[in-house]
């Protein structure tokens, strides 16, 4: 059946190209709020320490801020893996849900220990995000441009960049081999 000058095939190729555009494009703002979020706090973080009955507000919400950035690095690897063995989609839903429960919790801690605590774990959520993303393209090998898979890595890698399947993506990703063996 043809459809004007496209395939059926073709079209439903596009739709679902599209569709991987459209979801890369929701992960990249995804990935600028986040990173606004984490930025952020440095401008209420007056009111904030105040409120929550700081006495030294460099130290504390310094506190609160490297307890972010302990759960991020703490998370980042194994998040990814675990993406790798329940699926993206499922893990994504999943740090998306934690992360967003655990933003509004921020806004209910009593004292600054408990916003600390609810902010390494916000961190960690959001690096869950980070290493879902980084496990899809990364570590599925895509762009290494070959077939290979990890032994821990998921057999069957649904389409990553902007193929019909994993086998079209890791062909595209072939034309950029001179690339990568002159180092760049």
């Amino acid at each position: 059946i043809r459809a004007g000058r496209l395939t059926v095939e073709h079209a439903a190729e596009s739709m679902a190209v599209k569709a991987r555009h459209r979801v890369l494009a929701f992960f990249c703002c995804v990935a600028a709020v986040a990173y606004v979020q984490r930025s952020a706090l440095g401008v209420p973080a007056a009111e904030i320490a105040t409120a929550l009955g700081s006495v030294d507000l460099a130290r504390d919400m310094g506190m609160v801020q490297s307890a972010w950035y302990a759960g991020y690095a703490a998370l980042q690897l194994p998040s990814g893996w675990l993406a790798d063995r329940m699926g993206s989609r499922a893990a994504a839903a999943l740090f998306a849900i934690l992360w967003s429960l655990l933003t509004g919790l921020a806004g209910c801690v009593p004292d600054l220990a408990s916003l600390a605590i609810v902010w390494g774990l916000m961190g960690a959520a959001q690096a869950a995000g980070t290493g879902v993303i980084g496990i899809r393209i990364l570590a599925a090998g895509t762009l290494s441009g070959s077939m290979e898979r990890h032994p821990t890595g998921m057999a069957d890698v649904p389409p990553i960049i902007s193929g019909r399947d994993y086998a079209a993506d890791v062909a595209q990703a072939q034309r950029f081999r001179a690339l990568v063996d002159e180092g760049h």
